[in-house]
């Protein structure tokens, strides 16, 4: 438990906090820690953890102990990758990495409990992947599909241009009077108009 303490202090959001919580310090030591020992604490009940408009570059593995974490909001902050602990952490409801520098995103469809993440104003390549029912803000999010590859688009032009080659060639004659009722039906027609 110690250990995730040490981990979730380096989150406290405000001066203020971290103020009140440490004294006055500019920047937390890492050998800074909140003491919340003989507090009769079974679990940690942290739900919700914004950690924005700071200049963090990477989340702790030990977040991922932080089971009773619904939703993490890191928007502003210097991530460069989407912090692969959120990958292990199925029971997040919401992800926020809005304005971060992060430029490519890995599949979220594995997180079960995920319904909104939040991209938006990142140089990223490619759009989350989500399971069905999750909402997405960003770029290529659902009002505006994500981009083809180049190899997609590469794919289609040779389908297109082969289904070209393989239509017949039109002709400038007038079709023939024939009908596209085969020779047996027409006289069976004819029989029973007579």
């Amino acid at each position: 438990m110690g250990n995730t303490i040490r981990g979730i202090i380096a989150f406290i959001p405000s001066n203020t906090c971290q103020k009140y919580l440490l004294g006055d310090l500019e920047e937390m030591p890492i050998d800074k820690m909140v003491d919340l020992s003989s507090m009769q604490l079974r679990r940690f009940p942290l739900r919700t953890l914004h950690i924005g408009c700071n200049q963090i570059r990477n989340i702790p593995m030990e977040l991922k102990n932080l089971v009773e974490l619904r939703s993490i909001w890191m928007s502003g902050n210097l991530l460069t990758e989407f912090p692969p602990v959120l990958l292990q952490m199925p029971f997040l409801d919401i992800i926020d990495v809005d304005r971060n520098g992060i430029r490519f995103f890995p599949s979220l469809m594995h997180l079960t409990g995920l319904k909104l993440v939040i991209y938006d104003h990142n140089p990223c390549q490619n759009a989350p992947k989500v399971a069905k029912g999750v909402r997405r803000v960003g770029r290529w999010s659902e009002e505006s599909p994500e981009p083809k590859k180049r190899f997609e688009v590469e794919a289609e032009l040779e389908k297109a241009a082969e289904d070209k080659d393989t239509q017949p060639a039109e002709s400038n004659e007038p079709p023939a009077a024939s009908s596209d009722i085969p020779q047996e039906a027409t006289s069976a027609l004819t029989i029973k108009d007579n």
